[in-house]
């Protein structure tokens, strides 16, 4: 039996597919044509990172000339469902972009006296909808206030704060069913804002999770089943459930581990000299964990534990590198927007 012939598709080749892509219009006619078959997903996979102008080119410069340097005059603050909260290095001047479709809104100053930690939150929904968050130092005390901002009206709100609360532990926000968390100094409490009632809170967190990096991850709805936590010990993923202990404080189970995947990692760096690194969680999206052994970056999928070497001599540091995922549909910016 002579062998079935090759589809229209499969003759034109990524190269031709990617051709074809560059000429649609915009961002949503990619990720559309993107769901038609696997090879126009292949193609358009590539077209999508060629697309966006992530040098963020299309944002005007804003400060003193040159006070930038010559490297990047923005400084990536979170980065959430295609969407980047930015700070400019000169002027601080706040701004949220989204590369792909080269649209970018410039943020309010903010009322806070030493922003000590920001995030950004995407609808779910609707995605040309988005807030920005902001814990902010009070003067010379150790008091956090924490502030929000909607698209709708652009404007920063003080909704509530905390007295005598160690720093934020130089770390990026999580994100899960809606509410942001930042790792305090010491390691022993996360912040905790619930960006729907605005209610600020500190939570504990284990011993073991004290030293380890980790992120939070969505269960349930609107985290009604408890924090979920997600961290690496002993080359092994471990999901870590919180649940009211009836004293004021938390009890924690561990709900899930995975097999350890230090042959794996053996294999893709063809040595063993791992083992005296950790593997350190960068993030999870998407369902995927993003992980750090060294200079190598390395990703796992939750749903099939399959494991990827993405990056062998990665220089950049850990807190610089964030996942980036697009949503669906496409985010735009609301038409306060700016640029084109």
């Amino acid at each position: 039996m002579a062998p079935p012939a090759a589809s229209t598709v499969d003759v034109l080749g990524d190269d031709l597919l990617q051709e074809v892509f560059v000429l649609l219009p915009g961002p949503a006619d990619l990720l559309r044509a993107a769901l038609a078959c696997r090879p126009f997903l292949r193609a358009a996979t590539r077209r999508v990172a060629e697309r966006g102008d992530f040098a963020l080119s299309f944002i005007p410069r804003r400060g003193r000339p040159g006070a930038a340097g010559a490297g990047t005059p923005w400084q990536l603050l979170d980065c959430r469902n295609g969407r980047l909260l930015l700070r400019s290095r000169s002027s601080q001047d706040l701004a949220v972009a989204d590369p792909l479709a080269r649209r970018w809104v410039s943020l309010p100053a903010l009322p806070g006296d030493h922003p000590v930690g920001y995030a950004l939150v995407t609808d779910d929904g609707d995605y040309s909808v988005f807030k920005a968050a902001c814990i902010s130092r009070v003067g010379d005390t150790t008091d956090l206030r924490a502030f929000l901002l909607s698209s709708a009206d652009l404007r920063w709100a003080d909704v509530g704060g905390l007295a005598q609360q160690p720093n934020l532990a130089a770390s990026r926000a999580m994100q899960a069913n809606g509410s942001l968390y930042w790792k305090l100094v010491g390691g022993q409490h996360v912040l905790a804002l619930n960006t729907a009632t605005t209610e600020l809170a500190v939570l504990p967190l284990p011993p073991f999770l004290r030293e380890l990096s980790f992120d939070v991850i969505e269960k349930g709805e609107d985290g009604a089943g408890g924090l979920h936590v997600l961290t690496m010990r002993g080359f092994c993923i471990e999901v870590w459930v919180s649940e009211d202990d009836g004293a004021g404080g938390l009890a924690w189970t561990l709900v899930d581990k995975s097999v350890r995947f230090h042959r794996a990692i053996a294999e893709m760096i063809g040595s063993e000299h791992f083992y005296h690194l950790t593997l350190d969680v960068i993030g999870v999206a998407a369902g995927v964990v993003f992980l750090r052994n060294g200079s190598c970056l390395f990703c796992i999928h939750l749903e099939t534990m399959k494991m990827t070497k993405l990056s062998e001599n990665e220089s950049c540091p850990s807190a610089l590198i964030y996942p980036y995922t697009i949503a669906w549909p496409p985010a735009f910016l609301n038409s306060i927007e700016e640029g084109a």
